[in-house]
């Protein structure tokens, strides 16, 4: 091989062991679209994972340094998934039969999962670019949930980065979104983070491997076609050519001083956030105000997204507008993104969703029915992973815990003795003979007797979200939880059950 594909497989070998990325992984989920990011990165995995596993071949007593290098003696199975948009015809029908072509040359499992990108983005009030961003990674997701311990791989590289911190600061971004792309987020990785387009192209020239160029890559309606085909072509040849390279390393810099401010934030910031128990309001205490300014911005900008449940679409502007509400200056009430308001509120700033009501009483009588907790997702918690379960308009989200001593009293979180759990769960609403331990002594109670004990509304009792275990209710989401999965100075592994409204978010996978 030429020293430049060498330079290449040691660039993403070394981002990998840097970031942690394989770590008990079984299986990568690879998403190839055809391009020539995606296709260097199912051609670079595959042959790190071949080398990885020649090595581990010359092994005959293996050492912890061996394991500590990231050896091991087998390596992960590769899995591409791609995915067409209906919007390019045959265009889009080629793009898939060169993907099907190039796995089955490398012997490598395809997967090809189609949707109708411009109706759900109708669907859902979205761009078709984002719709198709959120259905690509839906599609991801799906797959590496009926698989052993599995990451998600995509392509992004350095100009992508350098592309995203431009775009996010012109949006009026904080330093999390000036941190642009992380390596790692969640269980998607982007080994690729590190090379340029350059050298992507060039080491799939050396591999005389070909590739497909998207033709709405040149439309320039969407906005970071603009930035890729405008903007940045003027910075490297009017201010500095390694104006892409610079502002990739400053976003990596920053990133390594925000994770910095994250930990002296969560220190200094116990005591300012609570639940409101009946409403699930989020209420921030006035004192917030004393912090310094760089940690009062990103602690109100956290809890803003906690609140609506999404990161996206909150700005300095809006963090301005709560801290000026923190310091008593102006007016008492801010309207906020997703339908969220924020109020002062004697020692207090309260910030809800003006419709919580409507939500409860209408949106929650469509909740699908979803099973959890089967097999691969116990691995997948006790390897430190997170787990997603989609329910129409909630999401439930599912993590093992140390403790319970930093996390907020929230009506929409709860713990969980999880070895208890001997069975699949499943959130859905009320069926018929659903119990619920309600008493150290044993005693069961119908949940409809939990209802009316707890004086919930005739109306409002089809609506609620309950997690189950066949007929034994674990969690009626608001109004209790069952006595029969406690925590106590026993319990080895705590569950954290979240509620997230909005589900079908994709963005919650990056």
């Amino acid at each position: 091989m030429k020293k430049t594909q060498e330079q290449v497989l040691r660039n993403v070998r070394t981002l990998i062991r840097e970031e942690n990325m394989l770590k008990d992984v079984k299986t990568v989920v690879v998403g190839v679209s055809g391009g020539a990011d995606s296709v260097c990165l199912l051609l670079v995995l595959q042959e790190l994972f071949r080398r990885m596993e020649a090595k581990a071949a010359r092994i005959t007593e293996w050492t912890a340094e061996d394991i500590k290098n990231g050896l091991r003696k087998e390596a992960p199975k590769l899995v591409a998934v791609h995915v067409k948009h209906g919007i390019r015809g045959k265009e889009a029908d080629k793009d898939a039969q060169f993907v099907q072509k190039l796995c089955e040359r490398l012997g490598v499992e395809v997967i090809v999962k189609e949707y109708n990108v411009p109706k759900i983005a109708k669907e859902r009030h979205e761009t078709e670019e984002e719709a198709g961003r959120n259905c690509r990674y839906e599609a991801f997701a799906e797959v590496a949930r009926t698989r052993a311990n599995a990451v998600i791989a995509v392509g992004h590289h350095v100009e992508d980065q350098a592309e995203t911190v431009l775009m996010n600061m012109a949006r009026g971004a904080g330093i999390d979104g000036i941190t642009g792309i992380k390596p790692v987020s969640g269980r998607v990785i982007r080994p690729l983070l590190r090379l340029t387009r350059e050298e992507i192209e060039g080491y799939l020239e050396a591999q005389e491997q070909d590739f497909v160029t998207d033709s709405t890559n040149a439309d320039d309606k969407m906005m970071r076609n603009r930035v890729r085909n405008s903007i940045m072509p003027q910075l490297t040849e009017q201010v500095n050519r390694q104006s892409i390279a610079h502002i990739a390393d400053a976003a990596e810099a920053l990133r390594e001083v925000n994770d910095w401010l994250d930990e002296c934030i969560r220190v200094s910031t116990k005591n300012l956030i609570k639940w409101d128990k009946k409403t699930g309001d989020c209420m921030i205490s006035v004192d917030a105000r004393k912090l310094p300014a760089p940690f009062l911005h990103k602690f109100l900008l956290e809890y803003l997204a906690k609140a609506s449940g999404k990161r996206k679409d909150f700005y300095r502007a809006h963090v301005l507008q709560v801290e000026r509400l923190l310091q008593g200056d102006g007016k008492r009430t801010v309207d906020l993104p997703y339908g969220l308001i924020a109020v002062r509120d004697g020692k207090f700033v309260r910030v809800y969703d003006r419709t919580r009501d409507e939500i409860q009483v209408t949106d929650l009588k469509k909740i699908w029915t979803a099973s959890c907790m089967d097999q691969f997702q116990k691995d997948q918690l006790l390897w430190g992973g997170i787990v997603y379960v989609d329910a129409g308009p909630v999401r439930m989200k599912l993590q093992l815990k140390k403790s319970m001593d930093d996390y907020p009293d929230n009506p929409y979180t709860q713990f969980f003795d999880f070895d208890k759990i001997q069975s699949q769960l499943t959130l859905r609403n009320r069926e018929p003979g659903d119990k619920m331990l309600i008493d150290s002594d044993g005693n069961y109670k119908k949940l409809k007797g939990v209802f009316i004990d707890k004086k919930v509304l005739k109306g409002k009792r089809d609506y609620i979200i309950v997690l189950a275990e066949g007929e034994k209710v674990l969690w009626a989401v608001g109004v209790r939880r069952s006595m029969d999965y406690y925590v106590t100075a026993a319990t080895k592994h705590i569950l954290e059950a979240s509620i997230e409204f909005g589900g079908n978010d994709a963005s919650k996978y990056v």
